[in-house]
C-alpha cells in the first residue's frame, strides 16, 4: 500500500509540475511534509543532497525520498512515478507536434504558464533560503542562523572574486556542514 501511495504522490507531482525539479518542491513539501511522511528538516536535507549529486534534482529527490520511505523498491517506484507523466505527455506531444506547433492557442497557453513556473521556482528558493538561514538549523531561537549567514556571505564573495568551480563549493559546503552542525 505504501508503494501505491508513493507512486501516486510522485505521479501527481510529475503531472502537475512544469518547469523542472525546483518547481516541484512546493508540491512535494505539501504532500510529504504536511502529509507527515517526513519532517521539514529531513526535507531540507534531502533537497541539499539531491541538489549536490549529479543529475536532475527531481529524479534525485524522488529516488532519495522513495528510498527513505520504502527502501530500494520505494526509490524505483517513486522515480518511475515521477517520470511516467513525462513519458505519456512526450508521446502525445511528439505525435501532434507538427499540427500544434504554430497553433496560437497552444502558444498563448505556454506563454502564460511561464509566470507560474517562475513563481514556483521563487517559492522553492525562498523555502530553501529561509530554512537554511532561519529554519530548523537555527535551533537556538535566533531569527537568523549567524553561522549560515556568514558562510553564505563568504561563499558569495568567493564566487564573485575567484570564480571557483561549483564542485569546490559543494565540497566546502559539505565540510562546513560537518564542522558546524
Amino acid at each position: 500500500m505504501i508503494y501505491l501511495k508513493l507512486y501516486a504522490i510522485f505521479f501527481t507531482t510529475g503531472l502537475f509540475t512544469f518547469g523542472g525539479g525546483l518547481a516541484s518542491l512546493p508540491i512535494l513539501q505539501d504532500f510529504l511534509v504536511e502529509g507527515g511522511w517526513i519532517s521539514q528538516h529531513e526535507f531540507v536535507d534531502m533537497i541539499a543532497v539531491s541538489q549536490s549529486t549529479p543529475g536532475p534534482i527531481g529524479i534525485n529527490l524522488a529516488s532519495y525520498i522513495g528510498y527513505t520511505v520504502g527502501s530500494f523498491p520505494g526509490a524505483v517506484i517513486a522515480s518511475f512515478g515521477l517520470l511516467t507523466p513525462a513519458y505519456i505527455i512526450s508521446i502525445i506531444i511528439i505525435r501532434s507536434i507538427t499540427s500544434y506547433s504554430e497553433n496560437r492557442y497552444v502558444n498563448a497557453v505556454m506563454k502564460r504558464i511561464r509566470p507560474a513556473v517562475i513563481g514556483l521556482v521563487g517559492a522553492a528558493v525562498f523555502f530553501i533560503a529561509s530554512n537554511a538561514l532561519a529554519g530548523p538549523i537555527a535551533e537556538s531561537g535566533d531569527i537568523l542562523n549567524l553561522r549560515c549567514l556568514i558562510l553564505f556571505a563568504l561563499f558569495a564573495l568567493l564566487r564573485f572574486f575567484r570564480k571557483l568551480h561549483p564542485a569546490v563549493f559543494i565540497i566546502l559546503g559539505a565540510m562546513a556542514g560537518i564542522a558546524f552542525l
